[in-house]
């Protein structure tokens, strides 16, 4: 019998077809390699803080062929490092560490402490608040734009948000106050810890409904609040003599923070002052993972339309704020005209009982709001798009003349493009604390796993 033929070599191989399709597969995990890679190189370059880099001052050595010695190790003197760890800790106390919200502010040193966020939504036909379009968590649809443009992965961060549904255009801006108080990232030689300011500024968009209704909210980490030492809590505090008309002040104390003091105002462009309500709940499992669904719980009902009044105060939030809250709510109701919100976070406490005494607490507060706050916003806004131009040689002349994409130079649009791509990417950054545990197998078939959002 004569001997079977041997199929040919290739018989064994895919089809074209498959092997295009295997082969456009490993590109496309090459390219989300690559990616991630150059996303991590450029954060990491933005990020390196320039005041940490470390040159010698030693006389360089001829190069020689005789092989190198080993390398001397350097001997730290003590304190440094943890002096070193305190300072990188003390950088990074508050930042926008909540990526699951459109605007949210933790600490990332002192992360079970403190939580704050923002709420909006526009009015009712009788003034009341929408809850159909309460905006909170970013999972809703409608919005035009959000994401930071300028940030700088530490102490400042701006984003434009445009959300045509609510018929508002807002601007969120946040800015880490250093130990002290002073400006300029320094130390100011005061007794206050660090904190925070920040500025909600809105304006109506034309052709919309111009009437909004926003909520500032601060919250203890519902997993830890009840672990927390003794006297953890929030509460509605005294106006303070220097603080502006209108004005609220909240105080409170967390474990690894300490006492503090949220001293809030809002106005109108043209500086007139606007009411904030308040409302708070110290019950045990009230707190920003739940705080759309309870703010939406204490508000009435639509009214009918022969009971609707220009401005019924029974519309907004009843102002009951216990004295051991875990959770406070501020609203602001406008009226159709351009609004800021300025909050300025003071640690050590203002007022009876604070770390801090009046004259500084009313220093403080005009160093972290007002026109200074609006100063210091345009100071870094350049500050940020300086370095970004440096760090990446955007405005550089190069051996071909400038930076070019496309065979044009980079404009204001393309800088733009690129200011907002590093700074989704570092105001997106977030960090939670959590205790993991392993159930019984006893436990794993009659039990489903509790989901809590990353918030």
């Amino acid at each position: 019998m004569p001997p079977k033929p041997m199929p040919p070599k290739h018989a064994s191989r895919p089809p074209a077809s498959r092997q295009a399709q295997r082969w456009a597969k490993d590109l496309k995990l090459i390219g989300a390699a690559a990616a991630l890679v150059a996303a991590f190189l450029l954060g990491s370059a933005f990020l390196s803080p320039r005041s940490h880099r470390v040159s010698s001052s030693a006389p360089k050595r001829p190069q020689s062929a005789s092989p190198p010695t080993a390398p001397v190790p350097i001997a730290l003197a003590g304190g440094t490092l943890s002096r070193f760890t305190a300072e990188h800790n003390a950088s990074l106390l508050w930042g926008t560490y909540r990526p699951g919200v459109y605007f949210g502010m933790r600490s990332r040193t002192a992360p079970t402490a403190l939580v704050a966020g923002l709420m909006w939504t526009r009015a009712r036909p009788d003034g009341g608040v929408d809850a159909t379009t309460l905006r909170h968590q970013c999972e809703q649809d409608g919005l035009e734009r959000y994401g930071f443009t300028a940030h700088d992965g530490r102490g400042f961060g701006s984003q434009p948000i445009v959300d045509r549904a609510n018929g508002v255009h807002l601007t969120t801006t946040f800015v880490a106050t250093p130990a002290g108080g002073g400006g300029g990232g320094g130390g100011g030689g005061g007794s206050s810890p660090g904190g925070w300011a920040v500025r909600i500024s809105g304006e109506p968009i034309a052709g919309a409904a111009p009437k909004q209704h926003l909520f500032l909210y601060l919250s203890l980490d519902t997993e830890f609040a009840p672990r927390l030492s003794r006297g953890a809590a929030l509460g509605k505090l005294e106006v303070l003599s220097f603080q502006p008309e209108e004005g609220v002040h909240v105080g409170g104390q967390v474990e690894e923070v300490g006492r503090f003091s949220l001293l809030a105002a809002a106005r109108t462009q043209g500086g007139d002052p606007l009411p904030l309500r308040a409302w708070g709940s110290a019950a045990r499992h009230h707190s920003h993972l739940n705080v759309a669904e309870l703010v939406a719980e204490q508000l009435p009902p639509q009214q009918p339309q022969q009971q609707q009044q220009q401005h019924d105060s029974r519309l907004d939030l009843n102002g009951l704020v216990p004295s051991r809250s875990r959770l406070l709510v501020l609203q602001l109701r406008t009226s159709g005209e351009p609004f800021e919100i300025d909050a300025t976070l003071i640690g050590g406490g203002c007022g009876a009982g604070g770390a801090v005494g009046d004259e500084e607490c009313g220093a403080l507060l005009a160093r972290w709001s007002g026109g200074a706050l609006s100063a210091e916003i345009r100071s870094r806004t350049d500050a940020f798009h300086a370095r970004l131009a440096s760090t990446f040689g955007l405005d550089e002349q190069r051996e071909g003349g400038a930076l070019r994409l496309g065979g044009s130079p980079l404009g204001e649009r393309e800088k733009g493009f690129a200011a907002a791509a590093l700074a989704a990417q570092l105001g997106s950054l977030g960090f939670f604390s959590c205790k993991s545990g392993v159930p019984s197998s006893d436990r794993l078939s009659s039990s489903s796993p509790r989901l809590v959002p990353l918030l």
